[in-house]
């Protein structure tokens, strides 16, 4: 009877639910490594990154014209360079060309 009320919806939900809290809490604890390993890996100084929450254990980081994503291991309690750092993508600028060109008008 005791095992059956253990195993209801509810109590299952109930648990994921702190089980997920608990990871979440877990790897934000574990964020100032991620600054550590993402200035490494992006050869970018500490003070120029910044961390971006995605999802749980999930984290973006941008710094000197890098971005790579972070996945949180909680075996090893460290954080996973899951994509390469890639060059941070700006609108190119127009140019003064097709600034200058003229418009076509309607005959």
């Amino acid at each position: 009877m005791m095992l059956r009320s253990l195993s209801s919806p509810f109590t299952l939900a109930v648990s994921a639910l702190v089980l997920v809290g608990c990871i979440g809490n877990y790897a934000r604890s574990r964020e100032p490594y991620l600054v550590q390993r993402a200035s490494f890996d992006m050869a970018c100084p500490q003070a120029s990154l910044t961390v971006s929450w995605l999802s749980p254990g999930v984290r973006g980081v941008d710094g000197c014209g890098k971005r790579g994503t972070y996945v949180f291991e909680r075996a090893s309690g460290s954080w996973l360079l899951n994509s390469q750092p890639a060059a941070t993508v700006t609108p190119p600028a127009a140019s003064a060309a097709s600034a200058a060109a003229p418009t076509p008008t309607a005959p």
